[in-house]
């Protein structure tokens, strides 16, 4: 399946990139084409109700006021057309008529300048037949690279019935490609196929079929004569339900009145009104039609609307592809040594190029302690000869699938012994949105422990959302496991973040026997944030940032809850300060993790401070009942939440409360038992809708999603991976 993966992949590229000059003026003049039928339709010549009249009475009217027609015709936007003869000069001509008075109502407009080139452009380049082979090549690449990104959507999606299931914003470029091609993949397809087809009807690729007309009557007669208002075709045929009618030139019976329906066409007899012939239009007929109004809007401003904004996004996706694939290029490693020559191997599997920064990163630190260090993808694994150390950095794929480029490691892992020994560590990254969280990451060291010349150092480390300070901290440990003493930049980009100031207006400490934990209560500069934002924090003696959940409370001010670690440098900055003193912080909005505004039942889940965030919640207004499941150490680690607590039981903006305390003899020791007692309701309520919070340690959350799972096994048919495709698991932990 990665193999498959990677042929629609490089196709999809591959296309793009050979075919995107004619795609870009196709699309162009596309955009500018698009408009015309919108602007057509604006006109004012289409008569209300004209559709009700028969066309007997059509016919009628306009005998009665002109001295000959030539023509009648209702074209896409059912603007009624008349070619007509009158002694009176100024009523000759063909024009635009309302059908009940038979009067002219407007010119024929000639068609602007501007779609006439745009049209010659859009057509054939200016290079007549060579050109519109060239068009219809690019209309069928189009097509390919649309059906081939359809693919790789429904293999990052985990199938069709996750399509339309929240998608993880990686970076611009990744989300807005996916999210706007989940929404106009029909148009383009419909574009392309269209383009195509029309382009093969062109060069007569497709075979017109010849259709034998039905004789209706062998012979032509006069008898019995009747007045055109009273045939009956004309009776029985209402005025939208034709394309064209040419009128007789004499009054000779041979001569026919040629009548042109959405399906057929009919000759009829001038004298009697009896059809002569019926001539059915074959099915290319009626697809070639259908095919030329989807691809130019003929007859529909909204639809032509649609292929404008298809227009713009192809655009749109051309920008954003190539962002994609010159990350993806630019991302890849360049090596100072050879494989062999390497003691520290180290394998990015990546599926857009953004794991193999870290990649980056940690061979560069390395490289300045004179370490002798390769960076390689794992599809290029091979007995390196001086190995000690293998790093595998890998992101997961699909439903817990390898990325392109390490689709065939775990293969090359068990045909390839290596022979000596091998210390190994590996870091998955993902995002906890998805179920498979880091997973092709485990299969991989579940690989390696099963080979016996390598050695774990360490479980693996699994990182959420791509976050460089948790890379950092491993990357830090695994360097004093090794006696490396690794530099690693204090940011991953160095970016200039707007600083606010904020000023502390209380400050509350409680010690629960193991540790200290403080709120800091801040007033800040800038009001916007909610309950459940970051804010960003560097220490005066560190420039390393840490983020704190953060709780918007009473008078717009901003609460922190913070445990005090015996050698954190920010924690033991925070704490030192006090009443009155001022801080810098950014501010991160953080959306995945607000209160939900469309639920009527929502369970915040948290331990420690990971309450923190939950404290502005319970004192929003919101239609949802807000039950609190909380779990710390002793009763004394509540005293810092309890009167915020109680305030939201009293006012009714918190439902129900229930807490946990791991350090005292009691039954429910974690947030898990809590949860395990209310299972059947909690998975009733997740079925009904519910949203679940989950804010704190990392194991918390981990104990949680594993509970969930058991209760959905037991209690329901659908898993947990359901849930949180539609977004009910909400997570923010650390």
């Amino acid at each position: 399946m990665g193999k498959l993966v990677n042929i629609w992949r490089y196709s999809h590229f591959a296309l793009a990139a050979s075919s995107s000059l004619f795609v870009l003026l196709a699309t162009v003049t596309g955009i500018f084409l698009a408009f015309e039928p919108i602007e057509k339709e604006l006109q004012p010549y289409k008569v209300a109700g004209a559709g009700e009249l028969n066309l007997a009475q059509v016919v009628d009217t306009l005998r009665t006021k002109y001295d000959e027609i030539l023509t009648l015709e209702v074209d896409a936007n059912q603007f009624v057309i008349a070619d007509v003869f009158s002694m009176e000069e100024d009523l000759s001509g063909k024009f635009y008529i309302d059908p009940f008075t038979g009067e002219k109502i407007g010119d024929l407009p000639e068609r602007r300048p501007i779609y006439e080139f745009m049209t010659v452009l859009h057509r054939s380049l200016f290079l007549k037949s060579v050109g519109r082979i060239f068009v219809g090549v690019t209309a069928f690449l189009l097509l390919l690279i649309a059906l081939t990104g359809f693919l790789l959507f429904l293999k990052r999606q985990q199938g069709i019935k996750h399509a339309f299931d929240r998608i993880v914003k990686e970076s611009f470029a990744q989300y807005y490609h996916v999210v706007l091609g989940r929404w106009m993949l029909l148009p383009i397809i419909i574009i392309t196929a269209t383009g195509v087809y029309l382009s093969l009807l062109q060069f007569e690729l497709i075979p017109e079929i010849d259709v034998a007309p039905e004789r209706m009557s062998e012979t032509l007669t006069t008898e019995p004569a009747r007045a055109i208002p009273e045939f009956d075709i004309f009776k029985d045929t209402k005025l939208y339900d034709i394309r064209s009618m040419e009128f007789p030139f004499t009054t000779e019976v041979e001569d026919f009145f040629l009548l042109s329906l959405k399906d057929r066409a009919l000759k009829i007899n001038q004298k009697t009104g009896d059809i002569v012939e019926s001539l059915c239009y074959p099915f290319t007929t009626q697809l070639s039609t259908l095919s030329f109004n989807l691809h130019t809007g003929t007859g529909s401003w909204l639809w032509s609307l649609i292929l404008a904004v298809a227009c713009f996004n192809i655009l749109f996706f051309m920008y954003t592809g190539a962002m994609i694939s010159y990350k993806r290029i630019s991302s890849k490693v360049k090596n100072k040594l050879r494989p062999d020559e390497a003691e520290y191997i180290i394998l990015v599997g990546s599926e857009n190029g953004s794991t193999r920064q870290f990649g980056k990163i940690l061979q560069q630190a390395l490289l300045k302690l004179n370490q002798k260090v390769f960076v390689d993808e794992p599809n290029n694994f091979k007995a390196y000869e001086n190995m000690k150390d293998l790093v595998v950095l890998t992101s997961t794929y699909g439903v817990g699938e390898a990325p392109a480029n390490a689709s065939q490691f775990i293969s090359r892992v068990q045909s390839i012994p290596v022979k000596q020994p091998t210390d190994y560590a590996v870091v998955g990254f993902g995002s906890l949105s998805y179920p498979d969280f880091c997973q092709y990451a485990l299969d991989v060291d579940e690989v390696l422990a099963q080979q016996e010349t390598y050695q774990q150092l360490g479980d693996p480390f699994l990182i959420h959302n791509k976050s460089y300070t948790s890379f950092k901290t491993w990357a830090e440990k695994w360097g004093q496991r090794k006696g490396l003493q690794l530099a690693l930049p204090a940011e991953l980009v160095q970016k200039k973040k707007k600083l606010h100031t904020f000023t502390v207006l209380a400050k509350q400490i409680v010690d629960d026997g193991y540790s200290e934990t403080f709120t800091l209560l801040l007033k800040p500069s800038s009001r916007r944030f909610q309950s459940g934002d970051l804010i960003g924090i560097a220490p005066p003696s560190d420039p390393v940032e840490r983020q704190y959940s953060i709780a918007k409370v009473e008078n717009q001010n901003m609460l922190l809850s913070i445990k005090r670690h015996e050698r954190g440098v920010c924690s033991n900055y925070l704490y030192q300060l006090a009443v009155g003193d001022q801080l810098k912080g950014s501010l991160q909005i953080n959306k995945g993790f607000h209160l939900v505004k469309s639920t009527k039942d929502i369970l915040l889940v948290g331990n420690g401070t990971g309450i923190a965030p939950y404290l502005g919640m319970i004192q929003q207004k919101t239609p949802a009942d807000i039950h609190l499941y909380w779990g710390g150490r002793t009763p004394q680690s509540f005293e810092l939440y309890e009167v915020r607590v109680q305030a939201a039981l009293q006012s009714g903006t918190l439902k129900t409360y229930q807490n946990a305390y791991s350090r005292i003899d009691t039954a429910d020791k974690y947030v898990q038992d809590l949860l395990a007692k209310d299972g059947q309701q909690i998975v009733e309520r997740l079925e009904a809708g519910t949203y679940i919070y989950l804010c704190g340690s990392l194991s918390m959350q981990n104990g949680v999603l594993a509970l969930l799972e058991e209760l959905l096994e037991v209690h329901s048919q659908q898993k947990l991976s359901h849930f949180q495709n539609k977004g009910q698991v909400l997570m923010d932990c650390y």
